[in-house]
């Protein structure tokens, strides 16, 4: 199947948000109960919505028409008109929110939602459709919700006849969302303040076949853009609205460019044919004692390597969570550190680096092993000074001779350092008696 570029890119986004119990009467109301329990059943109800369409405003160049086959809403204090104003164009942004913070339902789902889009750019018109299956939320209590999730999307763009974007995209959730100050936020139109809290997330992945605009379609190996992303996921636990723990795991994102493209020859000379990356994150924030710590921010690529990042931060101030623009900068500007970790693990990225380069300076490889650590001999101990300098630069010529892992570790003499006052740092020698510098390779 051939491709054309997509000359215009169409975003469609949809929101979905969120049974009052009344209190019942001691004493010598028992003899009301039945009369009340009936009240109570009356205040919630079940709501059906069938053919839903929701046309977009047209503008000169492009419209959309979101087409919903049913929603079905059960156990809600919401009246079927206030449903039906969720779905209703002509609702005001303040009227929706307003029922939204306000609505309490058992469950709402949507079998599907099909959005269909076209936009014109010149002589192309670009159409395209976006199937999404299974829409559900269930618990949801004015601003919360238990559980929301969608089953999948299939997705579809066309220029003319020419398949421009083509692929799926996985089922995604979200556990114990709230998203309650966030419609204050937006009430009160400070969106500074505004959050959205969660206990987990998970993603199962998608596949994209996109056309570059740039390579002609029939260039060797077409002008395709594959893009594959396998299984993530999140998870937190908050204090108020401050989250006190995180982590994150996004498990493989691979990017293969056309051959012919720019990008695939630059990947090419690299000695890559395709970009295949991975990220795991975990960090622990307590406010009480303002101690923030990165236990993991890991990037590996395959067939490069693996990049891990650690850290304990101190004076971190909850303003940088909850704060204003302002507050946030005056807070991230406070922070201070005693240990700081990096280190990198080599399965591919050194070698394939120093044969692009030694192409580059058309160069034997071995050749420009020596002049890189004949220059690291001689600049890192003018730098750093001392035996450190020396240390260090017999670490990083022994990783340069036999690329295995590369690690630098610092830790802070006493208490911590600020991070201005390393901006405030002329020299890097100034600094090396409040620290341990330890840098080590291939262990």
């Amino acid at each position: 199947m051939l491709f054309r570029p997509l000359n215009r890119s169409v975003i469609v986004a949809s929101l979905l948000a969120s049974t009052a119990l009344p209190a019942s009467l001691l004493g010598g109301a028992l003899l009301l109960t039945p009369a009340l329990l009936g009240t109570a059943q009356a205040l919630t109800q079940d709501v059906v919505l069938d053919a839903l369409k929701i046309e977009i405003p047209p503008k000169a160049d492009s419209k959309a028409v979101i087409t919903i086959k049913k929603v079905s809403v059960e156990g809600t204090n919401l009246s079927k008109d206030e449903v039906a104003k969720l779905f209703d164009i002509a609702t005001s942004p303040d009227d929706a929110r307003s029922i939204v913070a306000k609505m309490t339902a058992a469950k709402i789902s949507m079998p599907e939602i099909s959005i269909a889009f076209e936009g014109k750019n010149g002589e192309d018109l670009n159409k395209g459709t976006v199937v999404l299956r299974d829409l559900n939320a269930a618990k949801v209590d004015q601003g919360k919700v238990g559980k929301i999730a969608f089953g999948g999307a299939d997705i579809a763009v066309k220029t003319g006849d020419i398949d421009t974007v083509k692929g799926t995209v996985g089922s995604y959730s979200i556990d114990d969302m709230d998203f309650s100050t966030f419609l204050a936020a937006l009430k009160s139109g400070d969106l500074s303040k505004a959050t959205v809290k969660y206990s987990k997330v998970s993603f199962s992945g998608l596949d994209l076949n996109i056309a570059d605009k740039e390579t002609p379609a029939g260039s060797p190996g077409g002008n395709i853009i594959h893009v594959k992303a396998g299984a993530a996921n999140a998870s937190a636990s908050y204090e108020g609205d401050i989250a006190r723990k995180m982590a994150g795991e996004m498990q493989s994102v691979s990017i293969e460019f056309p051959k012919a493209s720019a990008a695939g020859k630059a990947l090419a000379s690299f000695g890559y044919d395709k970009l295949d990356i991975g990220m795991k994150v975990g960090a622990a924030y307590d406010p009480a004692a303002k101690k923030m710590s990165l236990d993991e921010f890991t990037f590996s690529g395959v067939g490069a390597g693996v990049l891990t990042f650690k850290g304990q931060f101190g004076s971190v101030d909850p303003s940088l969570y909850t704060g204003d623009k302002d507050a946030r900068i005056k807070a991230l500007m406070g922070m201070d550190f005693s240990a700081l970790s990096l280190r990198f693990v080599n399965a591919g990225l050194a070698e394939k680096g120093l044969a692009f380069a030694a192409t580059m300076q058309k160069k034997s490889a071995d050749a420009l092993k020596g002049d890189i650590t004949g220059m690291a001999k001689a600049v890192i101990p003018t730098v750093l000074g001392g035996d450190v300098g020396k240390k260090v630069a017999e670490a990083v010529a022994a990783f340069i001779a036999a690329p295995k892992s590369l690690s630098a570790d610092v830790k802070v003499k006493s208490g911590s350092l600020k991070f201005t006052d390393l901006a405030a740092v002329a020299k890097p020698q100034d600094i090396l008696p409040k620290i341990d510098l330890n840098v080590v390779a291939n262990q």
